[in-house]
Parts: C-alpha cells; sequence; structure tokens
C-alpha cells in the first residue's frame, strides 16, 4: 500500500473509483467526467492537494481536496473521500490524512473543512478520530414548489442582474454560508447560475440565485427590515420559474429556524441532515 496525490492519476481512473466508493453510500451520488471537471473548477479541487491510496499500483482510496484563501487564511476542504468496499476496514482514511497534514502543515493550510451526513456514524467517528470538530449542524431540503402566476408587491421590482453585490448580499445572510455555497465558488460557477434582485426604488433588499438546469438555490436573502412581508415568496415565484420548479437549498444552518419554516411553507422538505467539521491543522 501506498500514498501519493492524485496528481498524476486521470480524471477516468478517479471518477470510477469515486462511483464504486459511493456506490452504497446514503444518498446517491455519482459522477461522469464532465462532472468532475466541472467541480474540479467550481469548487477549486486541487489534484496536486488530494491524495489517493493505491494498492498494486491501482487506486482504492482518496480524499479530493480543494483549496482556498478565506478571510486571509489558507483553508482546504473536502469536497469527497471514498475507499473501495473491499478495502474498507484498514484505516485508510486515518493514513491518508496522517500523510496529508505534515505536508499542508509546510504549505500555510491553516483548517481543513468537511461535510458529513449525520447518520454516517462510521464516518463522523473516523474524522473525530481524525481531529476533526463538529462546527455546525445542517439541513438540505428539496421540493417541487410552483407558483401558477408571479407574486407582485407594489413598488417593489423584480430585476436580473449581472453580478452579484457581494458588499451588500452578505448583509442579507443570517449565517456564513459552507464551502459550496461561499461567494468563491458561486464566482467560479458564475455561468452556472442566474440572479435576480429585488428593489424598493433605487434600494436592493432581496436577491437569489438558481441553477436552472437543476434547481439548485446556493444563495438567497431578504434584508432584515423586509422580512415576514411576502418578499420571500415573491422571490422564489420569480426563482421556480427559471427553468426548474424542482428546487434544492443545502447546508441551512439548524439554528437559522425562521428559513426552515419559510422553506417549509412553500412545500420543501428536509432530505438530509449533515455536520460541518473542522479540523485545524
Amino acid at each position: 500500500m501506498t500514498i501519493s496525490s492524485l496528481e498524476k492519476v486521470s480524471l477516468d481512473e478517479i471518477v470510477n473509483v469515486f462511483n464504486r466508493a459511493f456506490a452504497d453510500y446514503v444518498i446517491r451520488v455519482k459522477l461522469n467526467k464532465t462532472a468532475l471537471e466541472q467541480r474540479i473548477l467550481t469548487e477549486n479541487i486541487s489534484l496536486p492537494h488530494s491524495v489517493g491510496t493505491f494498492v498494486n499500483g491501482r487506486l482504492v482510496g482518496f480524499i479530493l481536496h480543494a483549496h482556498d484563501e478565506l478571510k486571509g487564511k489558507k483553508v482546504l476542504y473536502n469536497a469527497g473521500t471514498g475507499v473501495l468496499p473491499e478495502n474498507r476496514g484498514q484505516s485508510i482514511t486515518e493514513k491518508m490524512y496522517d500523510y496529508s497534514i505534515p505536508k499542508l502543515r509546510m504549505q500555510g493550510v491553516e483548517r481543513c473543512h468537511l461535510e458529513v451526513i449525520d447518520t454516517n456514524n462510521k464516518a463522523i467517528h473516523v474524522y473525530v478520530k481524525i481531529g476533526f470538530q463538529i462546527r455546525r449542524d445542517l439541513s438540505c431540503f428539496k421540493g417541487v414548489v410552483y407558483f401558477n402566476r408571479f407574486l407582485r408587491k407594489e413598488g417593489l421590482e423584480v430585476v436580473t442582474l449581472e453580478e452579484p453585490d457581494w458588499f451588500l448580499f452578505p448583509t442579507f445572510w443570517n449565517n456564513e454560508p459552507t464551502w459550496q455555497n461561499s461567494i468563491p465558488v458561486i464566482n467560479r460557477a458564475e455561468d452556472l447560475y442566474q440572479t435576480i434582485g429585488i428593489r424598493d426604488g433605487s434600494r436592493m433588499i432581496g436577491y437569489g440565485m438558481i441553477n436552472p438546469k437543476t434547481g439548485r438555490i446556493p444563495q438567497f436573502g431578504i434584508h432584515p427590515e423586509f422580512r415576514r412581508r411576502g418578499i420571500g415568496k415573491m422571490l422564489f415565484s420569480y426563482l421556480c420559474r427559471m427553468g426548474n420548479t424542482n428546487l434544492s437549498v443545502i447546508n441551512v444552518d439548524k439554528s437559522d429556524r425562521p428559513t426552515a419554516l419559510f422553506l417549509h411553507s412553500l412545500g420543501m422538505n428536509i432530505f438530509a441532515g449533515q455536520y460541518e467539521m473542522v479540523l485545524k491543522v
């Protein structure tokens, strides 16, 4: 058994092992080469930072690491860890982190982030053993949301935005987004999303963005002064008419009760819970 980076491993081999490793996962996950290439681009997955375990030269386990700088700190995100079923029970994930952590320290990486399904007790146990700590409890929502007409509020205007206002929009948040919904990831995936805003005169009071093909909404928000006035439903009445009514909103902080109640009111339900975990390198 040997451990090294994935920089010399073909994407086809990574996709093959990824799909075999996740075939029995709690939530169905399957990639093709194009989807992996897209994730490498949008999530900033770095194959030199990523790690693989090899038996007789054959890839049997991996950690896909994305990297970025958040608030001036170098951070890695575990975009996927998998081990082939026939090679489990050999502490391969722990060994890959034992290999990685000294190298990450030398590179100035300060934290590693990941999300894990909250019922995946084996994986949680492994990550805690490595040194990860639970930072947040998250919910993932999905559901068919359909309005038979656009909901309009007198005096408000819905506009298409070419670029998100990243100075203003974070002031609409209740909590910091997780990695996959973060500003750097969205900026790298700007071609995938359409963004709309709601204006009250010249003042922007709400926004939302959606991937029309998948129905995924990575971010939305209403100015705190304008909540509980039906503006959120107005926003979603436009979002769900932009190509897909089967919507999903992943990684909502469970402490954010108002957002959960709002999504439930639209007919969306929780399909998975996750823990956000952080390792101080």
